[in-house]
């Protein structure tokens, strides 16, 4: 009888002990996930104040954020400097976490790091998240004017204001064609890192010697470059216009001397589409080219009247309602820096007077997850 006594409760102590470390296992496999900046996953072009989001992960009963220390450093890998310290913070909030360190700099990746506690106090493991900077200071674009090609034509073209607004009692329309530019530019020294930051009066796409820009994922060095399309979305046409902001280096030659073409297409989009908005004469585009040397220095290269450019290309026509015809005979050596007899210099466009602000919301994307092999 004693002896069934005692092992009845070895055995009690045992399941007990199970049901412990069950618990232990729970309390381990607590972890923060689903680290949001700007309620994207490691985005790109941020402005100046990101807000970050997070959640704890438990199948514990009851399990709990109860603080957060969040950090976020400049750079990423071994190189990343601390900026910003929160120290610990006693509240369960995880999302709407406004940035409150100091002054980010433009066109620069970022790394951020969040730490929870939970409800026992215990301190779960940290979570790294990653974002990239666009241009949200006007001085950033010091250099740089919106360029038009001088050949596009416009419909019933007259005289204009000084805005470049044709007046009240004359309709003017956009001809059909797809504005072109391109400029080579030499490295003056050798390249360590290089962002081309983007925008377009008109739908447009912006190449690299040739290939579409594209965005390597932070988070992932190595990782397979994502592209984007239908820049730069609807704005109000008067009022704002969106930059995309691009580390291009994958896509470049960085020797010193070796040159790299950079070039763009526009087409109407909502700026001067016929159907929809009479509101763009031309379509125009902007750039801020940024070359990032080891020595610490930078060189700018803005659009000005030094890029070439035409209304050409295989993009004959583009349109929101009545889409687009593509010949796709017709060559764009252009992009890769050969000579092309169509380009000539570009024209200065003071058309569009609003804030020129980074996207501030998700790009579009090719969701290749969803699609079906043949």
């Amino acid at each position: 009888m004693m002896k069934r006594m005692i092992g009845t409760l070895a055995l009690g102590a045992l399941l007990a002990g199970c049901h412990l470390d069950d618990r232990a296992r729970g309390g381990e496999a607590a972890r923060t996930v689903g680290l949001l900046t700007d309620q994207m996953v490691s985005p790109a072009n941020r402005a100046a104040t990101p807000s970050f989001a997070w959640r704890m992960c438990s199948d514990r009963p009851g399990a709990a954020q109860t603080a957060y220390r969040l950090k976020v450093f400049e750079g990423v890998g071994e190189d990343a400097r601390e900026i910003w310290d929160t120290g610990e913070v006693a509240r369960d909030t995880s999302v709407d976490i406004r940035y409150a360190g100091p002054g980010l700099k433009s066109a620069t990746k970022y790394t951020w790091q969040v730490q929870v506690r939970d409800e026992t106090g215990t301190w779960l493991k940290p979570a790294r998240g990653f974002f990239e900077t666009g241009l949200f200071a006007k001085e950033d674009w010091k250099g740089s004017v919106w360029i038009s090609a001088a050949d596009a034509k416009v419909r019933g073209a007259g005289t204009v204001s000084a805005q470049g607004h044709p007046p009240k009692n004359e309709k003017q329309e956009a001809e059909d064609g797809t504005a072109c530019f391109a400029k080579t530019v030499e490295n003056p020294r050798a390249v360590r890192e290089a962002y081309w930051v983007v925008a377009g009066l008109g739908v447009f796409e912006a190449y690299v010697n040739g290939a579409p820009v594209s965005r390597r994922a932070c988070r992932a060095a190595g990782g397979r470059p994502v592209r984007d399309f239908l820049k730069p979305g609807f704005t109000q046409n008067e009022k704002t216009k969106y930059s995309f902001a691009y580390d291009v280096t994958h896509l470049m030659k960085t020797g010193k001397g070796e040159a790299n073409t950079f070039a763009a297409q526009v087409s109407a989009g909502w700026w001067r589409d016929k159907i929809v908005n009479f509101v763009g004469r031309k379509s125009a585009f902007r750039a801020q080219l940024i070359l990032r040397h080891a020595d610490g220095t930078e060189t700018r290269v803005g659009t000005d009247t030094s890029w070439l450019s035409a209304t050409t290309g295989p993009v004959v026509r583009a349109a929101i309602f009545d889409g687009e015809d593509y010949d796709a005979r017709v060559r764009t050596d252009w992009m890769t820096g050969a000579r092309d007899a169509a380009f000539r210099t570009s024209e200065v466009n003071l058309e569009f007077r609003g804030e020129l602000l980074p996207n501030p919301g998700a790009q579009v994307r090719l969701r290749e997850d969803l699609a079906c092999a043949p």
